[in-house]
């Protein structure tokens, strides 16, 4: 009776100093994963304390890189997009928002060198922080582009502390080559309205930071619609919303084009994925006419979605056709890397072996990489890791490129094809782009070359070591597939 009695006390007190704190920890962990709060271990062992201590530090460690800009620790482009559909819905409550932009900026990074642009950066934030409230959101939104979002004020104090941002700025100065200068920055504020959706309210603080450059720059400009939304402006809102009803009723095609591999020009196993809008009438529209505008206005990961869904759809029913191809490459915007919806279908995909994931390749921009390196390397992080190969498009800078390289696991680089239209009448491009795929090489990258138009551009290639070549030399773009393409409405 004792030895019995002796184990239930044993299991009692086994069962509340171990098994509960460690339920209570795999719980906690649960609730990390989804994003919720927990609280750390209490009455627990000193061990299993210490492990929660340590796994809650963690996780709130992960959650800021998440949601803040490495350089400045300001919000970064996704916490500030997320804080905007929150107060989307506050009908009764009044904000504005602000578009900070630095003048010339880049101008400063080229001549001064990064390390001077990334001082100026973090004492904008500074003086951003400084002269709104802890509960107003500032924001890094990438490069030179800042933005705040200001709660329950007056026009009047909005346009006051926005004139003192710019009057402070004015106030830093930067040493380069022996001239010390001052900074500048072009304000545009635009208020929320009741009827105000996310995208109208980016355009019109966008539009009126435009106002402000073109009206000579270190300027605030308040966005007033029926001043600023000009005849010469509508179709620009036009297409916007011309944009949102494609995304909405999947009125879009998919155009290919095939990628060829050299020296032997061998074709059909390797292609870029291109999309194309249809207008109302069903006419197709290039995608220079919609491309910039999806992504200036955050909708371009919406169309990505679309292309994706609609590849994946397509080669899930006909999957015997995978066989037949080598690589098919689809283009990623910048807003793509921090859309949990579009990692998600990419991982739920390639997690059930629904398709080769090795089949697949992903395009980002060179542009999209400087300024977003962090968050390019860890969408590449969680997604190679499936099998699926990257990448880098549009290279045209050689000495961006040697710096970036090494960080990022990427497969394959693509040559901006300005560089290869040129590289033959001028010496300077030439060397760019020889210097470009020795370092591609060293990195163990294949590459591409864009814009191949003419055949005296080919051989040059061959030399080079140049692994493939695109362009209307070998193909133009053309249906993705022969009959009428299905539409998929994400």
């Amino acid at each position: 009776m004792v030895f019995f009695l002796f184990i239930i006390v044993l299991w009692w007190w086994a069962n509340r100093r171990i098994c509960k704190p460690l339920n209570g920890l795999i719980s906690s962990s649960h609730k990390a994963l989804s994003g919720a709060d927990f609280q750390a271990a209490k009455n627990a062992p000193t061990e299993i304390m210490e492990l929660s201590n340590d796994f809650k530090l963690l996780t709130h460690t992960l959650s800021h890189q998440a949601s803040h800009d490495p350089l400045t620790e300001l919000n970064n482009r996704r916490a500030f997009e997320r804080k905007l559909n929150n107060i989307i819905k506050e009908q009764d409550v009044l904000y504005y928002l602000c578009f900070i932009d630095l003048d010339y900026f880049k101008t400063i990074n080229d001549t001064c060198g990064h390390a001077a642009g990334d001082k100026i950066l973090v004492n904008v934030a500074r003086i951003l922080k400084s002269n709104v409230r802890i509960y107003d959101t500032v924001a890094r939104l990438g490069g030179d582009e800042f933005a705040i979002l200001i709660k329950g004020c007056s026009l009047d104090k909005v346009l006051e502390i926005a004139n003192k941002i710019k009057e402070d700025i004015n106030k830093l100065t930067y040493k380069c080559e022996d001239e010390i200068t001052s900074l500048s920055a072009s304000i545009g504020v635009s208020p929320k309205t009741k009827q105000s959706t996310i995208t109208e309210l980016l355009h019109a603080a966008d539009e009126a930071c435009s106002l402000a450059k073109s009206a000579g720059r270190n300027t605030v400009r308040l966005f007033d619609i029926n001043r600023d939304i000009t005849p010469e402006k509508q179709p620009n809102m036009q297409s916007v919303h011309q944009i949102n009803d494609a995304i909405s009723h999947g009125l879009f095609v998919l155009y290919k084009q095939n990628i060829v591999q050299l020296p032997h020009q061998n074709t059909g196993k390797y292609f870029e994925a291109l999309v194309r809008m249809l207008d109302n009438q069903g006419n197709v529209v290039c995608p220079k006419s919609f491309l910039p505008i999806a992504e200036r206005y955050h909708l371009s990961s919406k169309i990505d979605l679309w292309v994706i869904k609609t590849i994946f759809d397509y080669y899930t029913e006909h999957n015997d056709k995978m066989t037949d191809i080598d690589t098919v490459s689809i283009n990623l915007s910048s807003h793509s890397l921090s859309d949990k919806t579009l990692q998600s279908y990419i991982i739920s995909t390639f997690s059930n072996n629904k398709l080769p994931a090795d089949k697949f390749c992903f395009e980002i921009t060179e542009k999209t990489i400087i300024a977003n390196t962090n968050r390019a390397r860890q969408f590449i992080d969680k997604i190679k890791y499936l099998g699926c190969k990257f990448a880098i498009d549009n290279v045209e800078n050689a000495d961006s490129f040697r710096d970036y390289i090494k960080e990022l696991p990427t497969d394959i680089i693509k040559i901006d094809g300005a560089l290869i239209i040129h590289m033959n009448d001028n010496p300077v491009v030439y060397t760019t782009v020889k210097t470009i795929c020795e370092i591609a090489k060293a990195e163990g990258q294949q590459i591409v070359a864009g814009f191949v138009e003419e055949p005296q551009v080919i051989d040059e290639l061959a030399t080079l070591d140049i692994d493939y070549a695109q362009g209307y030399y070998f193909y133009k773009p053309e249906p993705f597939i022969p009959e009428n393409m299905f539409k998929v409405t994400t």
